[in-house]
């Protein structure tokens, strides 16, 4: 073979190898041409052999994650609970396949609703299967009965006999209370929840452990009386997190910012739109992050929304889902 074919080939080689390497699948599908029958033909065709195979492992898991994120969906909400006086937004996205954020809404008659979100230690698989089975076991817990601060600490106590310790998840758990015109809410160690009233922005403090980090952990709720018009926002730290194509990070204040301007008058669902198209774009690498976001308005009995008044001026938005 003459120096310069041999060189060709190998540099041919050498470029694939490397494309192998930095996981480019769009390459995985090619072969290299086997020009001769010496030592690199045949090292070319134990190559074609290797890309072949990892090309079907890639394909293989594919299908796992495909099949991994669609279970994941269905443990989300799916049906509309009816609670008079309430209406709810929310928004859950995954910056890979499969993520560790969750949320979830269980309704008690038409008087009460439950709604938890948490986060997931870790990313992708692991924190997908973490997930799911926090999602199972707090409403089991939910259903048993109690205050916030009970399921709570029933749902910190079994994580922590599986988990031992070695993966945590914070989760917050706000009981709202048609009769009572309250909302009962308790945390662990997630993100303080946002009150919107009358145009003024809180933060409501919140402490404690992440679930799953100590058995005896007593967590505590706390009771926050309703007002008409009342907007609650409850968030993962993706959102705070998120970078932008400067390289800053999103953070607190612009959140708070773009909170203050939820506008009563507007159904909640296009305000969650306006929201989270205001945020940094996702990138699907080892800096982005989950977010989730629920927001609640109460509107009070006599000032109920109507569902059909709110499905007339609907987007139809991937991803976030009323009540």
């Amino acid at each position: 073979m003459p120096l310069w074919q041999f060189r060709r080939d190998l540099n041919v080689l050498t470029g694939s190898i490397g494309s192998l390497l930095q996981a480019d699948r769009s390459r995985m599908h090619e072969t290299i041409p086997v020009t001769s029958r010496d030592e690199l033909g045949q090292l070319t065709g134990a190559f074609n052999e290797l890309q072949a195979s990892v090309y079907r492992e890639y394909d293989e898991l594919d299908k796992r994650m495909r099949l991994a994120y669609n279970i994941q969906q269905k443990l989300l909400p799916q049906k509309e609970p009816a609670v008079e006086g309430l209406e709810v937004a929310s928004m859950c996205r995954q910056c890979r396949e499969v993520g560790g954020d969750f949320y979830d809404c269980l309704a008690f008659g038409s008087s009460r609703l439950a709604i938890a979100i948490g986060d997931v230690t870790g990313k992708g698989m692991p924190a997908a299967l973490l997930m799911s089975a926090v999602m199972v076991l707090w409403r089991t817990e939910m259903l048993k009965g109690g205050s916030s601060e009970e399921v709570m600490t029933r749902v910190n106590r079994s994580l922590y006999e599986t988990l031992q310790g070695e993966l945590f998840v914070t989760m917050g758990l706000a009981v709202f209370d048609m009769k009572e015109r309250t909302v009962d809410y308790a945390s662990a160690g997630h993100m303080a929840p946002y009150l919107l009233r009358e145009g003024e922005l809180q933060a409501l403090p919140v402490s404690s452990l992440p679930l799953g980090m100590d058995p005896d952990r007593q967590y505590r709720g706390t009771a926050y009386a309703l007002q008409p018009g009342d907007a609650w926002v409850l968030y993962t730290d993706g959102i705070i997190e998120a970078w932008d194509e400067q390289d800053r990070m999103f953070g607190f204040e612009r959140w708070e910012q773009l909170l203050r301007g939820l506008d009563g008058t507007v159904p909640l669902e296009r305000q969650l739109r306006i929201l989270t198209d205001r945020l940094p774009e996702m990138h699907a690498d080892s800096s982005g992050d989950d977010r989730t976001v629920v927001c609640v308005r109460f509107h009070g009995r006599e000032e109920a929304v109507c569902k059909e008044t709110v499905s007339g001026d609907r987007y139809n938005v991937d991803n976030v889902k009323t009540w």
